[in-house]
């Protein structure tokens, strides 16, 4: 493979996703944007082909204006069309998923369940509904193989590797499990995460704290919300 030496500059957010793909030969990029992540794979030869798909043409119309800039014609295709839809006659060893809302994510998976159970790998990188993302794994037979995290400039982000194992439910697991994950506590920087996911709970907590008008189902989401707080000062 013989690659242009033009030097390809990425977030740490991107390069944190792109870690999280291991050599293979075929990866799918869902909501590319500028493709800037393809093409970041290509270079360091992670695959040998990616298909790049968003499903509004100016995301498009940048990422082949990238694509043609770093000269790889030749190794990413981009494609119009939404979510899953733009394999679904091909198989692809990993598929990314990032940059987007959890609750859609789940949705892309969701309307193309097929697919996603086919798929060797899925990296996922929800930037919201990190608690439904995992629930929403488990309780449909995808197994969390690994999930990463970092700082990159004021936010903290989530990258998540999973696969299609079975049906059913992967295993009964509480709540807190899935605000906090059950891979991130081994880690170092697991810290980072839980630091910030214990300033976001403390505001809730101390929002509702300060309130006179609580419904009995805002009694129940401060009781949540308090474990939670207490089990992550435990973490800290």
């Amino acid at each position: 493979m013989e690659l242009t030496d033009k030097k390809i500059i990425i977030s740490d957010r991107l390069i944190m996703i792109a870690n999280m793909v291991q050599v293979c030969d075929f990866v799918a990029d869902i909501g590319t944007d500028h493709a800037l992540l393809p093409i970041y794979l290509i270079s360091n030869k992670t695959c040998r082909k990616v298909v790049a798909g968003d499903v509004r043409k100016g995301p498009i119309k940048a990422a082949n204006k990238n694509i043609e800039s770093y000269d790889m014609q030749n190794y990413i295709e981009t494609r119009i069309g939404s979510g899953l839809d733009i394999i679904k006659n091909e198989y692809a060893d990993c598929v990314i998923i990032a940059g987007m809302g959890g609750q859609l994510i789940c949705n892309i998976i969701e309307n193309n369940k097929d697919i996603a159970k086919r798929i060797r790998t899925l990296i996922l990188q929800p930037n919201t509904a990190h608690y439904e993302v995992r629930k929403y794994l488990n309780d449909n037979g995808f197994t969390i193989d690994d999930e990463n995290t970092l700082r990159d400039g004021a936010h903290v982000y989530l990258g998540i590797a999973c696969h299609f194992t079975r049906e059913k439910i992967q295993k009964e697991r509480n709540s807190i499990e899935f605000h906090t994950g059950w891979i991130l506590q081994n880690k170092p920087q697991g810290q980072i995460y839980f630091k910030n996911l214990y300033n976001k709970t403390k505001r809730i907590v101390d929002g509702m704290k300060d309130s006179r008008n609580l419904t009995k189902d805002d009694l129940i989401k401060y009781n949540e919300q308090n474990e939670l707080l207490c089990y992550l000062e435990g973490l800290l």
